[in-house]
């Protein structure tokens, strides 16, 4: 009994040890399960995948780089909204793609991208296009029902997209479309490096003709791209929050930016080039002239910055407004700044201003019928600038305020150190009439205007539509001003004709001054240091304290008047979007019978484009400089003699070129 006894204890103590040792080993395989195995998973989610796509290719391949797919679709279809997928494509390629499938995160976007061949690591030199060949009318499209988030698309060209339907049918035509409005929408998708050209061709433009159309796209960047040759809007319907437009280059020939969505929120148009064509119709050769808008916030949108860019004879560079047929909430707390707007008598709407604010509506006809309006807006440290023909070609003011509701409101508008010089009125008030025909009984209430410079205007500084009068009495209400340099017709159309002397009278302005700011040169408009009339002479204002080449204000102990703030060695704002400075160039050879090389001795990054003109100042070619050593391609151009220019915030350089 005791040896069996022994045995049975010794059987339990093995049997004992190797239950411990189980329950050991099984709770090890729970930790390695709740922990590492989530880790691994997590890993092969976040792994990257990357397929090849080539116009050589077979859509039987592997996707391999050695085996390409033959479509852009093929390779979008893999996306499992898991990894993060690239589509590296090369060549030409005439497809109309959907995309179904998200990317895991905004850091880890799924890609469609121009393949680098060549393995440099860069990918500008490949060719990706997306070639409609006017068959197709939309190159890249999101399931409305599925809201694809985070994409990236890079790299790439798109062309000759067509209306669906054709031209008499009015379908719409899209290059890239996000139709995600309602709940949740299309987020974190980044378009970059792409250029977007000829889109519609031959057809009168549309409001369904749109280069991008982001519909509740809330952090989507449209960052570093080219739009040219495009019959219809850049972007419209954009909608969302946080979305980005930054150094692109865009030739306007119908219509820019028009955003009106109802969760339109913290918009930002930064560091970008609006070229206009001056007239906004497609067809340039029929003469007629459309009112056209570089950046328009026609409704809802809130907090919006648009903050140092440049605008050429755009009829309309910048228009902040409200309409009770698609208002939902007030269009307000908008920041304009550091822009440089220039205009010449090619901007065929000689009344058009470039800066308008038409704040006019009934309440909202969309539940729960709100009052709309516009209010907050900041309008600081811009140059507004008409350079051509003073009397035939300019007949508008730089700003024009137009505010008028049937309820009491308060406008909030900041004209602080603004440069205005050229046009025929300084600020313009207008009175509207509602649809019936009767005056509006509330105009415009609040305006500021302190620190600008208003040279060389012509037939008023302060305007109270264009004869002094107002219909109906109900005039703008506290309005205040000071601190302002004035030259010009010293006019103020404010009940009346006012010298400057007269308005002081009227208790509205104490410290201006009527002289001729000196500047170093008329392009840029910097403050010369020998200056009596703006250096040193304005009041230190709260909410803001750099001019517009990001200088701190009060150099010296006083703010300067106007845009800039003079330092002796200008440390300008730079903008990320040219590599490139103002210098001697050169230009060969010249004599030339087809191109020409243009080259810099210097760059650094400022925003830049040049122009061709015959020897009576028609265009022939326009363009943007993209580096310090280019090259202009005149063969289409007649023979004959033309001036060459360049022309940047920091000046304008003319030289003469031959085509023989």
């Amino acid at each position: 009994m005791k040896a069996n006894s022994k045995i049975r204890f010794s059987l339990d103590i093995l049997v004992n040890k190797n239950t411990f040792k189980l329950k050991r080993t099984n709770n090890f395989i729970k930790l390695f399960a709740l922990l590492i195995i989530p880790l691994i998973l997590s890993y092969s989610a976040r792994a990257q995948v990357k397929y090849y796509v080539s116009n050589q290719g077979n859509d039987n391949n592997a996707g391999t780089s050695t085996a390409p797919f033959a479509t852009i679709q093929r390779c979008v279809d893999k996306w499992n909204g898991i990894q993060q997928i690239t589509c590296s494509c090369e060549g030409i390629f005439n497809e109309e793609i959907i995309i179904r499938k998200s990317g895991p995160s905004s850091t880890n976007r799924n890609k469609i991208i121009a393949w680098d061949k060549n393995n440099n690591g860069i990918h500008s030199d490949e060719t990706f296009i997306l070639d409609g060949q006017n068959t197709r009318n939309v190159a890249i499209k999101a399931l409305a029902s599925l809201k694809p988030d985070n994409v990236e698309i890079g790299f790439a060209k798109f062309k000759n997209y067509f209306p669906d339907g054709g031209c008499g049918a009015g379908g719409n035509m899209h290059f890239i479309e996000l139709p995600c409005s309602g709940l949740n929408g299309c987020n974190d998708w980044w378009i970059h490096d792409c250029t977007f050209e000829d889109l519609g061709i031959g057809c009168p433009a549309k409001e369904s003709y749109i280069a991008i159309k982001p519909q509740n796209a809330s952090g989507l960047i449209v960052e570093k791209n080219i739009f040219r040759n495009i019959g219809g809007y850049i972007m419209r319907y954009v909608d969302g929050f946080g979305i980005k437009f930054i150094n692109n280059y865009v030739e306007i020939e119908t219509a820019g930016i028009k955003a009106w969505g109802a969760n339109l929120d913290s918009l930002r148009i930064t560091d970008n080039i609006f070229m206009g064509d001056g007239n906004g119709a497609w067809n340039d050769s029929t003469g007629s002239c459309i009112v056209s808008v570089a950046v328009n916030l026609s409704n809802n949108a809130q907090n919006a910055i648009i903050f140092n860019n440049s605008f050429y004879d755009c009829v309309t560079s910048i228009d902040i407004g409200s309409s009770e047929d698609f208002g939902s909430r007030d269009n307000r707390g908008h920041l304009i700044e550091g822009n440089r707007i220039y205009r010449t008598e090619k901007t065929c709407n000689a009344y058009n201003s470039p800066i308008v604010i038409s704040d006019v509506s009934l309440p909202s006809t969309i539940t729960p019928y709100h009052n709309i309006e516009v209010s907050d807006i900041i309008i600081r440290n811009n140059v507004i600038h008409y350079y051509g023909n003073p009397i035939s070609f300019n007949q508008g003011a730089a700003i024009d305020i137009t505010s008028a509701h049937t309820h009491a409101f308060t406008s909030n508008i900041t004209i602080h150190n603004n440069t205005i010089r050229g046009f025929r009125f300084g600020v313009r008030f207008e009175e509207r009439l509602s649809k019936n025909g009767i005056p509006l009984p509330f105009q415009t209430n609040n305006v500021d205007i302190k620190n600008n410079i208003f040279s060389k205007i012509r037939n008023g500084f302060y305007v109270l539509n264009s004869n002094g009068n107002w219909a109906n009495m109900a005039e703008p209400a506290n309005v205040t001003s000071d601190n302002n340099t004035f030259s010009g017709g010293n006019i103020f159309s404010w009940n009346g004709g006012k010298t400057l002397t007269t308005w002081q009278a009227t208790n509205r302005d104490q410290n201006s001054y009527s002289c001729e700011p000196q500047f170093a040169n008329t392009s840029s408009l910097h403050l010369l240091d020998s200056d009596l009339c703006a250096r040193n002479r304005g009041i230190s204002l709260l909410g803001f304290d750099s001019d517009i080449d990001g200088e701190v204000r009060g150099n010296q102990g006083l703010w300067d008047i106007g845009a800039d703030e003079y330092y002796i060695n200008s440390n300008v704002r730079q903008s990320n979007l040219f590599n490139y400075v103002l210098s001697e160039c050169t230009l060969y050879p010249n004599p030339t019978n087809s191109f020409f090389n243009v080259q810099f001795s210097q760059f650094n990054n400022e925003p830049t484009v040049y122009r061709i003109t015959n020897m009576l100042g028609a265009e022939m070619l326009m363009g943007k400089v993209t580096s310090s050593n280019f090259s202009v391609d005149i063969e289409h151009i007649s023979s004959g003699i033309y001036n060459f220019t360049i022309q940047s915030s920091k000046g304008i350089i003319s030289k003469r070129i031959e085509k023989i």
